[in-house]
């Protein structure tokens, strides 16, 4: 069933890289880029999404996760005047693309309000979509995006809110997603408004036993691995750099997203995580007022600041 949503669907991102970067966007993450734009109108009206780079594109600073056809995207949010946004809008469109089955990274920017840029990027918002087939490099991010790291070289813990059980694009409706973003909404704010630092799971990692079967061992807890096709899965994910191409779950260069969502469910199984239900039917007007609601209760107070390096 396709995508629920009153997102227009012939919006599309302005191009404003490079020569040499890529410009591609596929139609699962442009769809979700248009619901996201919707959202972030309606929270914070004014602001416009440009793309930066892409994919396919090769720039080197990207460290091979937009090499794929068109699943990931760099993208930039600036006000009418061409100012760049501040940190708290980069961070709810972040959220809101965690929400739709993203990685999303908030880059260029000081998330944390320690006084310093979190990493040596421009300001941006790096985004690869979690659902279809991955090239080697963005399957990489993904499972650290997963273990709750910053996807960047020395894998430090990453600041921003994290997202269970994120909505597909087949699965996703105006209302379901209003029910999860609300809900989410005040975390981001908490850790935007640093009240309350986030910790971070230890690494996970995992025990086998003599049959190939064994325990999957978090910050949060252990869950047991009883498949022996699981536990190849889960292993390859924990040693992505030595990922071999000939093994079983991968395709040529590629690795499935399935095989990410196996590691994906055993974290949040570990975790004792719980999907939650949710009515079909609510009216947009009130999901928008009490959105807006939510956000400002949540961010009254707080000043945000955008740094250069």
């Amino acid at each position: 069933m396709p995508a629920i949503s009153a997102a227009p669907t012939t919006w599309r991102p302005a191009f404003v890289g490079g020569p040499t970067l890529g410009s591609g966007l596929d139609a699962s993450l442009l769809r979700k880029l248009q619901i996201a734009a919707y959202w972030l109108d309606r929270i914070y009206p004014g602001y416009v999404i440009d793309l930066v780079q892409g994919s396919p594109s090769g720039s080197s600073a990207s460290g091979g996760t937009h090499a794929g056809p068109g699943d990931a995207g760099d993208f930039t949010i600036r006000d009418g005047r061409g100012n760049n946004a501040p940190t708290k809008v980069y961070i709810l469109f972040s959220l809101t693309m965690r929400l739709l089955f993203c990685v999303s990274y908030v880059r260029g920017q000081d998330v944390n309000g320690d006084g310093r840029k979190d990493d040596s990027f421009a300001a941006h918002c790096h985004v690869i979509d979690r659902e279809g087939m991955k090239v080697s490099a963005a399957a990489v991010q993904i499972a650290q995006f997963v273990a709750h790291l910053n996807g960047l070289v020395g894998s430090h813990p990453d600041l921003e809110a994290s997202v269970g059980s994120p909505i597909p694009l087949a699965n996703y409706t105006d209302a379901l997603f209003a029910q999860r973003f609300m809900a989410l909404t005040p975390v981001a704010a908490a850790i935007t408004a640093h009240t309350q630092p986030q910790e971070e799971d230890d690494m996970p990692r995992l025990e086998l036993d003599t049959n190939g079967t064994g325990w999957l061992i978090t910050g949060d807890g252990t869950v047991a691995v009883t498949s022996v096709a699981d536990a190849k899965v889960l292993k390859r994910i924990l040693t992505v750099n030595q990922w071999d191409p000939a093994s079983p779950v991968a395709v040529g260069d590629k690795v499935l997203a399935s095989e990410v969502a196996v590691y994906d469910r055993y974290v949040r199984a570990a975790r004792g995580s719980m999907s939650a239900t949710v009515s079909a039917t609510v009216d947009p007007a009130v999901i928008t007022a009490a959105i807006n609601t939510a956000v400002d209760a949540a961010l009254s107070g707080v000043t945000f600041t955008t740094r250069k390096a």
